[in-house]
């Protein structure tokens, strides 16, 4: 053995005693945000997605669509997302579709994009449902969530109700004007004429309405001939993931199939009251206690230990300690909470180094405080709702409340020039990893602030 792993041994003894290596979180935010002053300015990356252009009246359409679900608009849209996102303050659970085109396109909002079970089966099972609909009228509809017979949104009031399982998001399309709904009620009607058409020449009530639907239908569609759409227009699908929004609470649900287990993360106020316990079966973690959760997702494996990920922030924190030294022509301070930092990060890839058991590797990254376990550990899936969560639990301050988009979006709003420009040259001495980057809350400062940020010193990479 050698004489670095037998300290780390050592160092584990002291962790079992309860004796943890802690940070001072806010020296530690002061000694990132000094040290990356020496560094050239970190670049904001903004990916443009590719949006569906909306032609003549599909404008309209979708914003009848909108007045429907409930979404102001201050002009006539130009584009939509896949799903009929039209920008990152779009509602999460509500779909517009106007053409089958869109399906070329990308999300609007990353948040949108646990929608994409719902939305393949959408465009697997209902391409006939827009293309025929979608000449005349968007198809629109807002998606509900259920584990089981429990609709999400009931589960502080119907706790009883819960089962574990994996969820399930579904939505009923039709048009603003029901023109689907509509549309179905007539061909029911022309079946049962067509089986029993003697009782219906006893009934000309019967007749008159089977003939006003018709040229109701035939004046908005056209020759209704060529419909030729599936016998629904409700679809569903299950997901082991999903995200719900409640004005300033936001609610991530979880289930790991392997266990049987579900899990709720929420960020604001717990749906559950005092007066109303959760069920037992649903494990309740406070978001906003960022530390405590984060360690019990690793524990739950939600999240894993990475070797790779700790020796590329590693690899990012020496680049910074390294300009800053070569800017200022001098060795940095070592007893400041930036070197401890990667003093202890370095003592960690070591250790993944010498032990190659990834139990131990979990077990040793739970005994380390949460400033170094966030940055050694990855999403155990490719669960775009998992690699949303991650960074909402970060150590950094303003790393959290930069990834909860719409509230920092609304806040940046109310704040004057100089505190804007304050805020832009701190979020870019924070922003020190790739997956630190929140594309939604970037590609906004780059459409509404881009000279600010600038002034402010902020260099955009516009992909």
């Amino acid at each position: 053995m050698t004489v670095e792993y037998l300290r780390m041994l050592y160092e584990l003894g002291k962790a079992a005693r309860g004796e943890k290596r802690h940070f001072n979180t806010s020296k530690l935010e002061e000694d990132f945000l000094r040290f990356s002053s020496y560094c050239p300015q970190r670049s904001i990356i903004a990916r443009v997605p590719t949006l569906y252009q909306l032609h003549g009246d599909e404008q309209r359409h979708v914003a009848d669509a909108c007045a429907v679900l409930g979404i102001q608009l201050a002009q006539l849209p130009e584009a939509i997302d896949i799903s009929g996102g039209i920008g990152i303050e779009s509602a999460a659970d509500t779909l517009i579709f106007a053409s089958s085109q869109q399906l070329q396109a990308d999300h609007c909002s990353n948040a949108r994009s646990y929608l994409n079970p719902l939305i393949e089966r959408i465009y697997a099972e209902g391409s006939a449902l827009i293309s025929s609909f979608g000449i005349h009228e968007a198809l629109c509809g807002r998606v509900n969530y259920y584990l089981g017979e429990l609709d999400l949104n009931d589960i502080g009031i119907l706790p009883h109700k819960f089962s574990s399982g994996p969820y399930e998001m579904s939505v009923s399309l039709d048009t603003p004007n029901k023109t689907v709904a509509a549309f179905h009620s007539f061909v029911d009607k022309m079946q049962s004429l067509k089986e029993n058409p003697k009782a219906f020449l006893l009934h000309p009530t019967k007749v008159e309405e089977i003939t006003h639907d018709s040229l109701s239908l035939r004046a908005r569609l056209g020759a209704l001939s060529r419909y030729n759409i599936p016998e629904t227009n409700d679809f569903a699908a299950t997901t082991n993931s999903c995200m719900l929004k409640k004005e300033e609470t936001t609610l991530f649900y979880l289930y790991q199939p392997q266990k049987n287990r579900n899990i709720l993360v929420y960020f604001g106020n717990s749906p559950f009251t005092a007066e109303q316990a959760p069920p037992e079966d649903l494990i309740i973690l406070d978001g906003r206690a960022h530390e405590q959760t984060l360690a019990k997702l690793l524990d739950m494996d939600i999240f894993l230990p990475s070797a790779s990920v700790l020796e590329q922030r590693i690899t990012d924190l020496t680049k910074v300690y390294e300009s800053a030294a070569r800017t200022l022509q001098a060795p940095l301070n070592g007893n400041t909470d930036f070197m401890r930092l990667l003093s202890e990060l370095n003592k960690m890839k070591t250790y993944f180094t010498e032990v190659v058991n990834p139990a131990l590797h979990k077990e040793e990254v739970l005994r380390q405080p949460a400033e170094i376990v966030e940055l050694m550990v990855c999403p155990a899936t490719d669960d775009p709702v998992i690699h949303e969560l991650l960074p909402r639990l970060s150590w950094n301050t303003n790393l959290r409340k930069y990834h909860n988009t719409l509230r920092f979006i609304r806040d940046f709003g109310k704040l004057g020039d100089d505190e804007k420009k304050t805020v832009v040259r701190d979020l870019t001495a924070n922003i020190s990893f790739h997956n630190h980057q929140n594309n939604d809350v970037n590609l906004w400062l780059y459409k509404n602030y881009r000279d600010l940020c600038a002034q402010a010193g902020a260099h955009f990479e516009v992909q």
